[in-house]
């Protein structure tokens, strides 16, 4: 269960620093009389102290004043309430019985007994270590091998454990004991071997079980499976990988921890059989799922009428008391929801200052800079509430009775949970409300946490796209997958709506497009199979991103250069031109004329000239002009995409779609090779992360002055103080985009087929499912390069181009008369001030409905041109609403509220003017100050 520091802490701050200082006392003084301790007993394990740093976990003090451990990066705490009355409860319940392993040969060995006198106990984990002088007292073991795998786990102890008292009373009661530091008992075979040369009659040992771990849990079971097997117990080397599965993940302290009891299944009850006709009338696809499931590593279990979850591969309790727990998440929940804190401010008000969306950003500065932290009650509305984690479900029953929640998304990976959650919790009864209410409930179960963003996004665009910004999570319990998915789930929340799509944005690429099909550009088809692609699919592509180890690694592109396909990604080209590197295709995704002027510092239009480009519909034409040749792939999603798919499909055209060419340029390039098929891919300097935020990028790069110099304010824009997991070092830093950039590429990865191998040659950030390789070990063969002579030919011929330039009359007359006034229209119509709370929510659902309408109407077109600034601005007015339904004529508010709405006012009048009177106008923003030595910039221009 998801134990929270905060849980733990006082909730008046002052009394909660008096314990701290006061804790910071006794935990110093107990630390410096360990460390004389061990100086003096064992200088090997006073080094070890010395050397070591703790890193996970630390001591605290709790609002009881009791001492306890948190895990520091989740915030998450190892024991309960009471740490002291729990050891002394456990060790009591060891004295009582105790999981033996039989060291002499047996048909039946004895599973548990009694702990007797001079016993031989092997234990695993310290944590506070408080239950190791009680159990040398009560038991008196002849011999006590302590294992701790965590060396931070052993270092808290040195604050909460007079370790000199429990081997002082050891050396009084004849106990010998082992301290086994960074060992988890892998050395399990050889041990019990010593044991019985230095104990020849011994023939059992009692295992103790204080502290859950991956691989010492897999020994523990190994003990226990082999009990009465001497051949596999000593004389056998077995290799222990640990516990490494999700699904089997269990927190490091839990409710039967010992392993000392038996549990029987609970049977089916009524309530689970009403579960499954609800879920056959309603979610028939989860029915036939779980109608005949069989559970794989967690069973229902009833304990004394209680039930509860029991993993019998990790031997433990999910909960220690279902209802309680559960009430109580309920109520963190309330008091404190986790809210998704939407990032509404958006850069490239500099770059783009003349786009209408931009202006209107502008003026929104002062809302933004006003906004103040929701802060949430029981009065707070629920419209929009994502639950990571369903257990035994009772907790989401808790929640619903006590509050109302407009749309409610359920994620559950673990098929096993769901399964048992029918045995307790009423769905049948929720199902039925939901469907007599204008209530929605999604489910998501089985999942791997990769999709639950695109699920909610396909929900929210049912139920309004601008819930993004009133959204809260309610992570129940958290695994480590699951937190990687609630982490990206909640970066990937905050910036899409930065990250959308806006008025500009849809008008220039749908004018760009335009002028592509026009000009004769080529456009990848959707059908490919009989084009002899798969005679180029084992040439290696180098993929080359402009990150800061390219300076390190382009020898190794100049090595291989005959045999490969060379891809430059964004401004990675000025740095591969001063290199003397000629790549066989540039990729840029950018659709506004920024690129051009970037390009351009490629003095050379001969050199351009040998090159072709890669993009997605909307480059723009002066970029597009630079080059021999303009491939291009639909960007799924776009609205102009979606704008020339739909009568281009009716006449038999259909251009492949890439899913996952955003954020930067590199996830194009990615997401188109790998399309085509390509089996074999090399990323260069596509690093998404730095060592230094003074070095960003490639020095050889347009980022940089001749001298050295940076174009941009790197701590302004670089300094964003996030670190990642390192391709060849343990970590490197990175901002919010490259971050998000880097998740999508390992979504990419993820949905490739087995036959496609991505090597990470980059010395940036660890991308999953990429494999690192240092570039010096790449090997190429002759036959994977056998093909590149017949490459430009093949290539060209799984395009469409002569065939668009005939339908662009057409598209021409749509554009002209695309609707957009009578959608525009309608919508200023509804935009009237307000004075309450109510009639504001009103007006924005309104807002939504009746632009929705437009997408089935003879105007989607307009649709398509405002589709992104509605979502943008309907954000804009929900999170600038209280959470609670308060008078708005009370607040500031109120003032706030109207003011956007003038803006908004202003908005569709400008994008609706300036669409109608030239609707294939190019972008028209230029970037070229910021090459001048003396300009420099503080916000992002360029992936």
């Amino acid at each position: 269960m998801l134990n929270l520091m905060s849980d733990f802490l006082d909730e008046d701050a002052d009394l909660q620093f008096i314990n701290d200082q006061q804790a910071a006392i006794k935990l110093n003084r107990e630390l410096q009389k360990n460390l004389l301790f061990f100086k003096h007993f064992n200088n090997d394990i006073h080094s070890k102290i010395n050397a070591y740093s703790a890193q996970r976990y630390c001591v605290f003090s709790t609002k009881n004043q009791q001492l306890n451990i948190v895990e520091i990066a989740s915030g998450r705490v190892l024991y309960s309430q009471n740490p002291e009355a729990e050891i002394k409860d456990e060790v009591a319940s060891f004295c009582q019985t105790a999981p033996i392993v039989s060291l002499t040969s047996s048909l039946q060995p004895q599973s548990h007994s009694a702990v007797s006198e001079n016993a031989v106990i092997l234990s695993f984990g310290i944590g506070l270590g408080l239950h190791l002088l009680p159990l040398i007292k009560q038991v008196r073991p002849s011999v006590l091998v302590i294992y701790e795998a965590d060396m931070d786990l052993f270092i808290t102890s040195l604050h909460t454990t007079d370790w000199a008292m429990i081997f002082e009373t050891a050396v009084a009661l004849n106990t010998q004991i082992s301290l086994q530091l960074g060992n988890s008992g892998a050395t399990i075979t050889a041990d019990l071997q010593e044991l019985q040369q230095l104990l020849p009659n011994l023939d059992k040992c009692y295992l103790y079980r204080h502290l859950a771990h991956p691989v010492s849990d897999e020994i523990f079971n190994y003990l226990i499976a082999f009990s009465g097997q001497p051949e596999k117990l000593l004389r056998q080397r077995p290799q222990f990988l640990g516990y490494v599965d999700d699904h089997v993940y269990i927190s490091e302290r839990f409710s039967g921890i010992l392993a000392n009891q038996q549990y029987k299944d609970a049977p089916k009850t009524a309530l689970f059989e009403k579960n499954l006709v609800a879920l056959k009338q309603y979610y028939p696809i989860l029915y036939h799922v779980f109608v005949d499931y069989i559970p794989k590593d967690w069973r229902v279990v009833d304990i004394q009428g209680q039930f509860n979850l029991w993993c019998d591969t990790r031997k433990g309790l999910f909960y220690d008391d279902v209802t309680e727990q559960s009430a109580h998440m309920v109520e963190r929940f309330l008091h404190s929801p986790l809210d998704n804190q939407v990032i509404l401010n958006q850069g490239g008000l500099e770059k783009m200052s003349n786009y209408v969306h931009f202006k209107a950003v502008k003026k929104l500065q002062p809302v933004f800079k006003n906004l103040k932290p929701r802060v949430f009650d029981e009065n707070t509305d629920v419209d929009n509430l994502i639950v990571l984690g369903v257990g035994l479900g009772l907790h989401i029953d808790i929640l619903l009775s006590k509050r109302e929640v407009k749309n409610l998304f359920v994620f559950e990976p673990n098929l096993d949970f769901f399964y048992a959650s029918l045995f307790v919790t009423d769905w049948a009864t929720l199902f039925t409300k939901i469907a007599e209410s204008k209530q929605r409930i999604y489910f998501n179960i089985g999942g791997s946490g990769e999709e639950y963003f695109q699920d909610i996004m396909g929900q929210y665009y049912q139920t309004g796209a601008y819930g993004i910004a009133k959204s809260q999570i309610f992570p129940a319990f958290l695994t480590p997958g699951m937190r990687n998915a609630l982490e990206k789930l909640y970066s990937q929340l905050k910036i899409i709506v930065a990250m959308g799509e806006t008025f500009d944005h849809v008008r220039f690429s749908l004018a760009h497009t335009f002028h592509s099909m026009k000009s004769g550009h080529y456009f990848l088809k959707q059908q490919r199979q009989k084009l002899g692609m798969e005679n180029l699919q084992d040439i290696p592509i180098f993929i080359v991103g402009n990150g800061p180890s390219l300076d390190e690694s382009y020898t190794y592109i100049k090595e291989h250069r005959e045999n490969i396909i060379v891809v430059s990604c964004g401004t990675a080209l000025r740095s591969l031109y001063r290199l003397g590197i000629t790549p066989d295709y540039h990729a840029e995704i950018e659709q506004n004329r920024a690129t051009f002027n970037w390009i351009s510092q490629v003095e050379d239009p001969q050199w351009l000239k040998k090159i072709a480009l890669l993009s997605v519909n909307g480059i723009h034409p002066d970029t597009a002009g630079l080059f021999k040749a303009v491939y291009l792939a639909y960007k799924d999603g776009e609205s102009s995409t979606n704008f020339f798919r739909s009568y281009l499909e009716q006449q038999g055209i259909h251009i492949s779609a890439l899913s996952h060419a955003y954020p930067t340029v590199s996830n194009f390039s990615v997401d188109f090779f790998t399309s085509l098929g390509f089996k074999h891919l090399y990323l260069f300097g596509i690093d998404l992360g730095y060592l230094s935020v003074e070095q960003h990028h490639s020095k050889h790069s347009a980022y940089y002055h001749n001298d050295g110099a940076g174009v941009m304010d790197a701590d302004k824009i670089f300094n964003a103080g996030i670190q990642i997991k390192g391709n060849f070092r343990d970590c490197v830093q990175t901002k919010a985009e490259f971050d998000f950039s880097r998740s999508i590429l390992e979504m990419t990865i993820a949905n490739l087929n087995k036959n496609t191998a991505i090597y990470n040659c980059s010395d940036g950030a660890y991308i999953q499912g990429a494999m690192p390789l240092r570039p010096q070990n790449i090997l190429v063969s002759i036959e994977q390069s056998a093909s590149l002579k017949n490459f430009e030919e093949l290539f060209t011929s799984c395009f469409y181009s002569a065939e668009l330039q005939f339908h662009t009359a057409v598209f021409a007359d749509l554009m002209q008369h695309s609707g957009l006034s009578g959608v525009v229209d309608e919508m200023l119509m509804l935009l009237v001030d307000v004075d309450n709370y109510q009639d504001a929510k009103k007006l924005i659902d309104t807002q939504w409905q009746t632009f929705i309408e437009a997408y089935y109407s003879d105007n989607k077109l307009g649709f398509y041109l405002l589709c992104g600034s509605v979502i943008y601005m309907l954000s804009v007015m929900t999170r600038i609403l209280p959470v609670s339904n308060e008078p708005l004529e009370q607040l500031e508010e109120l003032k706030v509220f109207n003011n956007v709405l003038e803006i908004w006012r202003e908005y569709l009048l400008q994008a609706n003017l300036d669409f109608t009177n030239a609707p294939f106008k190019h972008c028209a923003v230029d970037v070229s100050f910021l090459f001048n030595k003396e300009s420099s910039i503080s916000e992002n221009t360029k992936g």
